[in-house]
């Protein structure tokens, strides 16, 4: 392919519109959040505490339309606090130019390490950090700065509490169809514990992969710990038929250990089916030693390791804690926020090489937010702050999709940012239609946070440019100087990507652009969703 083929093709791939659309009991929900958060705190303080409120009710609405079957909650909750620290850190530094700048780039570093955690981690903590960046140099009160992240932060938490109160029902049929798939296992389990040749029934794990993978693009889109939801059940499937083996043709002792195997294998599947406590606790402790067995040199039945596996991580996927907890069975148990905590530094520890994509990722984020900040306090640019904005939305730790999301953004920036000013001059809207165009355009950008990023970009620009000129805070010349600092930002993401490009595959420097095709599979799965401020 020549060059300006492969150009061609990553602007078409740019500017693609798909047909995919969040539910709207969701985009509602989260609309409902803005409107909550901005109107009580418009009723206790001033405009611009509304706005701070409003952001982070907006960002954090944006995480609920995210998410797999085990819940949206800790997104939301994550990304409330970490724009509550990012708000209350920027407000603390922004002052001092030296200061700041050095805080934009430890924190942007620290931001892109997280990637080496998952790509829903970068998201979030991408997300969370805009707000750090966007504080002025004007210095605050220590009152005013934490006023200002507590309001940032409940704005997020009214977000949390209504996916509690209002869940929705998002996942219902994946749920069902993988609850039957669970409760057919384990009738099998039963069954081959009666009859050590009975047939399994094959048809409630086929009908759970086929509600979960609903098209080939959604399916490449997912993670592959998604494949763990539907493959597990159709996996546990032949290791129990394996142990049932046992009972024909093994010892009198591998007999024995089949059998209980088979039997507890059976209760524990039911209470992950029916997410609950297993009913028979006398199985569940008989489990737990089971599993201790599996560890030990003399175990009585080998073939029951990879069904201990797959029995630990079904629990583990379906959070259900639904045995007993004690030392054997400690791995059973859904990790706690320590685990993960220690989880995820030993994730990030295992990429601090200068070999690694995530690390790369890592630096050019840092340097290019850095560059960025220094740009707009040098310049005096107005809106400056829309470049070190821009680094940190579009940068991602291959280059196809950082070059991609950088044509969409100023394309979609050049939309949203030219459009209220022509509702302006022609309508003249006042304070109030500006706060409800501002509603519009952000339930806008949550219905077409999937049908490309060129849509959601000029949706949400639309929406922040109305929101500022509600709080009264817009500026005659605002349309030039934030398109110029979108195009800036832009350029600084591209020029990282060229001078620090991702690493290719050792031995294979043929399979440079392929490797880094398959790096944007793997690390940017569900990251062009509606958190692309």
């Amino acid at each position: 392919m020549r060059w300006w083929e492969a150009r061609a093709a990553t602007i078409r791939r740019a500017l693609r519109v798909t047909g995919r659309r969040p539910r709207l009991v969701d985009v509602g929900r989260g609309l409902l959040g803005v409107v909550a958060a901005t109107t009580v705190t418009l009723a206790l303080g001033t405009p611009g505490a509304a706005a701070s409120a409003a952001g982070g009710a907006a960002v954090a609405g944006a995480m609920g339309l995210r998410g797999g079957p085990r819940g949206r909650l800790p997104s939301i909750v994550a990304v409330s606090v970490v724009m509550g620290a990012a708000t209350f850190a920027g407000a603390l530094a922004a002052p001092h130019t030296v200061l700041f700048v050095g805080l934009a780039v430890v924190w942007s570093f620290a931001i892109g390490m997280l990637w080496a955690v998952g790509s829903a981690a970068g998201v979030v903590a991408a997300a969370g950090s805009v707000l750090l960046v966007a504080a002025a140099s004007v210095p605050l009160s220590v009152e005013h700065m934490l006023g200002r992240a507590a309001l940032v932060t409940a704005g997020g938490l009214v977000q949390a509490v209504l996916v509690v109160v209002w869940p929705g029902r998002r996942w219902r049929v994946q749920r069902e169809a993988l609850a039957g798939a669970y409760r057919a296992v384990a009738d099998g389990a039963r069954a081959l514990a009666a009859d050590p040749r009975a047939v399994l029934d094959p048809a409630p794990p086929a009908t759970s992969r086929a509600a979960f993978t609903l098209t080939e693009r959604q399916a490449g889109r997912r993670p592959p710990a998604f494949r763990d939801y539907y493959g597990l059940p159709e996996r546990i499937r032949p290791a129990l038929t394996a142990v049932a083996r046992a009972t024909e043709s093994g010892t009198a002792a591998e007999r024995d250990a089949a059998q209980a195997w088979l039997r507890t294998a059976g209760e524990v599947l039911d209470g992950v089916a029916a997410g609950r406590p297993a009913t028979d606790p006398r199985a569940a402790e008989q489990l737990r030693e089971l599993i201790a067995e599996t560890g030990r040199t003399t175990c009585p039945l080998p073939a029951a390791r990879p069904l201990a596996e797959q029995l630990t991580r079904a629990v583990d996927l379906a959070g259900t804690g639904a045995l007993p907890v004690g030392e054997s069975a400690e791995r059973l148990r859904r990790p706690g926020p320590a685990a993960s905590l220690r989880s995820a530094a030993g994730a990030v520890g295992a990429q601090l090489s200068p070999a690694s994509p995530v690390f790369r990722h890592a630096l050019r984020l840092a340097g290019t937010t850095g560059a960025a900040v220094v740009l707009a306090r040098a310049t005096g640019l107005q809106h400056g702050y829309w470049i070190a904005l821009t680094t940190l939305m579009v940068m991602r730790p291959e280059t196809a999709r950082t070059v991609e999301r950088c044509l969409a953004r100023v394309a979609g920036n050049a939309v949203g940012i030219t459009l209220p000013a022509v509702v302006t001059v022609a309508l003249h809207p006042g304070a109030a239609a500006d706060a409800v165009l501002a509603l519009a355009f952000l339930g806008c950008a949550y219905l077409l946070s999937e049908t490309g990023y060129v849509a959601l970009t000029a949706s949400l620009a639309t929406a922040i440019v109305f929101l500022t000129a509600a709080t009264g805070a817009d500026e005659p010349d605002a349309v030039a100087t934030r398109l110029l600092a979108t195009a800036i930002g832009g350029a600084l993401a591209v020029t990282a990507h060229l001078l620090l490009p991702a690493p290719a595959p050792a031995g294979a420097p043929h399979r440079r652009r392929s490797h880094a095709n398959g790096e944007a599979r793997r690390t940017s799965r569900n990251g062009d969703g509606p958190t692309a401020m």
